[in-house]
Order: structure tokens, then C-alpha cells, then sequence
């Protein structure tokens, strides 16, 4: 199951709808939507599964999800055509577990309420376009986006086979005349716009091989936007052999900016270059376990206490 965290409160069927893209980052298709509320009606969390997964397996992952502070479900389906059969038995699956305030199912140009035995207007499809939305609008003006799909998010990440063969020649054949490029040098290029060289990304990329620069671009990583940049960049263009640490690195800011989607995507990427190095296995750890960013203080001093764990509400 893919999971974000998120904080936005809805008043109505259209404000949740066209909020769930932005809080997933893309427009879902073929998919189960839960959305996670709270009592002052605030979204605490969303999470998706794909459409054709087997209800019971929908079920598990969505009641291991559920949170102290969650005190309501709302459920989405997305499909060309509605299934309410199939959004029933998952109501059935979760309702001892929290309460199902809705159920709606979502096409191409309308959304449905699809609750069982009610006779609301929207029963019969409203017209419906999420980018049209209150809450779209709001979202936007926060700087929150929505690809317009999974695969636009995946790309995002997936490797550039003729920048890794050039950052792989670089990193084969360095310039030793210039000066040594740092990691602090990379963050501060980073924070002002500007991308790095194939040179600089392959200075980059071996220095984040060692423990010392690692640790310092880990403390450094605490979830702002240009950091997104950086790290996704360098994912798609630093060859395989260096790719783990500026994975890890992508998989990390994702995951400290409550977006499960591209954390997972990233820890894929790093785990299919160094599973056991660095900081692979950790980052891994809170990923998957889908432990609360805000339950870990960042950064952390060396001689701050442990931090008490708890998983996303």
C-alpha cells in the first residue's frame, strides 16, 4: 500500500475529492482511495491500493494503517466503471475496526455516491473535475502537487542511461586539477537552483560513499523543497555502482515530507544498488514500518535522546 501522511481539513464531498491527488501526489486511476479523519475533520493520512488487489488483502493493509488520532474512513474508488460490490465488502471488512463515513466512486468526468441504500443527488453522478476543486486551488497555492499519474511519479526517479554513462566516465576519469568538490559545495548549489555538473555529480556520488559525507548530506536532508530536487536528479543520473547513497538520500526527504509514494520508489532504487550498506537498511526500516516523521526530531544531535517511534495517525 502506498501512504502520505497529510493535514488539510475538508467541508464537503468535492473539497476531499479534489484534495486526495495533491495528498497522494497524482491522480489516482484504477485504484482504492482511504482517507484517514480525524475528529475536527482534518485528513490525517490517505492511503491507496490498487483496484484489483483482493479485498482482504485491501483490508489488512488499510486497518494496519489506521492511527490513534483516526476517527473516521472515507472510501474511494477509482474506475471507469463503479463497483460498489467491492467497496461494500471492504466497508464490511473495516467497519469494527473505525467508523465508514462515505463511499464514493470516481470516473473520468464525474464522481457517485455509492454508500448502500443512499438516496443522496449524488447517487446518480456528479459532474466532476478535481482540478476544479476549492481545496485543488488551495493546495496549489501551498505548493503541493499531483502528477498526472503513478507512472509520472515513477519517472521521476527511474534511471537516465546516457547521464549515468556520462557521470561514470567522470567518476572513471576525475579532473584532479580542480578543487576538491565537498558535499557542503553540493548543497549549497543545490539551494540556490542550480544543477550539478556530471563532474560535480560524480565527486558528489563517490563521496557519498564514505561514512563521514554521508552522515553530513543525511543531517543536512530535513525535507525542503530544492532538497527534492538534488536527490531525484542525482537518483535518475548517477550510475548504479554509486546510486544507493543518493537514492537512500531521495527516499529519505520523501519519506520526512510524508509522501510513501516516492519513498518507496527511491528505496526500491537504493535497495536494488546497495540493500545493506549505509544507510539503506534504516531508511528501509522506517519506510516500511510507516513510523511517523514527526515522531523523529531533525536533525538529531549525537547526544540527543533516543526518539520514541509511533506509526503515522
Amino acid at each position: 500500500m502506498s501512504q502520505t501522511q497529510a493535514d488539510c481539513r475538508v467541508r464537503s464531498a468535492e473539497d476531499l475529492l479534489g484534495a486526495v491527488p495533491f495528498l497522494i501526489g497524482f491522480h489516482p486511476a484504477d485504484s482504492i482511495v482511504a482517507v484517514f479523519a480525524g475528529s475536527d475533520k482534518h485528513v490525517r493520512a490517505v492511503g491507496r491500493m490498487d483496484l484489483d488487489a483482493p479485498p482482504a488483502e485491501i483490508i489488512a493493509q488499510f486497518r494496519a494503517a489506521l492511527g490513534h488520532t483516526t476517527s473516521a474512513l472515507v472510501l474511494v474508488g477509482y474506475g471507469s466503471q463503479p463497483d460498489s460490490g467491492r467497496l461494500d465488502a471492504i466497508i464490511r471488512g473495516l467497519r469494527r475496526d473505525v467508523p465508514i463515513v462515505g463511499s464514493f466512486w470516481v470516473s473520468a468526468n464525474e464522481y457517485r455516491c455509492v454508500w448502500d441504500g443512499c438516496r443522496c443527488s449524488a447517487t446518480h453522478g456528479v459532474a466532476f473535475d478535481p482540478r476544479a476543486t476549492v481545496s485543488a486551488a488551495t493546495l496549489v497555492v501551498h505548493g503541493e502537487t499531483a502528477a498526472a499519474s503513478r507512472a509520472e511519479v515513477v519517472s521521476e526517479l527511474g534511471a537516465d542511461p546516457d547521464a549515468q554513462a556520462a557521470i561514470s566516465a567522470a567518476i572513471t576519469h576525475p579532473d584532479d586539477a580542480k578543487e576538491p568538490f565537498t558535499v557542503a559545495d553540493a548543497l549549497r548549489m543545490a539551494e540556490r537552483g542550480q544543477r550539478l555538473s556530471d563532474a560535480q555529480a560524480a565527486a558528489l556520488a563517490v563521496l557519498l560513499c564514505e561514512p563521514n559525507p554521508r552522515e553530513q548530506a543525511w543531517l543536512a536532508t530535513d525535507g525542503q523543497p530544492w532538497q527534492r530536487q538534488l536527490w531525484f536528479d542525482l537518483t535518475r543520473r548517477v550510475p548504479d555502482s554509486h546510486a544507493g547513497p543518493v537514492a537512500t538520500l531521495a527516499a529519505w526527504w520523501a519519506w520526512r515530507t510524508g509522501n510513501e509514494v516516492l519513498a518507496g520508489e527511491a528505496l526500491r532504487r537504493a535497495m536494488d544498488c546497495s540493500p545493506r550498506t549505509g544507510l539503506t537498511p534504516i531508511v528501509g526500516k522506517l519506510i516500511t514500518a510507516h513510523i511517523d516523521p514527526a515522531s523523529v526530531p531533525w536533525p538529531m544531535t549525537r547526544h540527543a535522546a533516543l526518539p520514541t517511534l509511533r506509526m503515522r495517525a
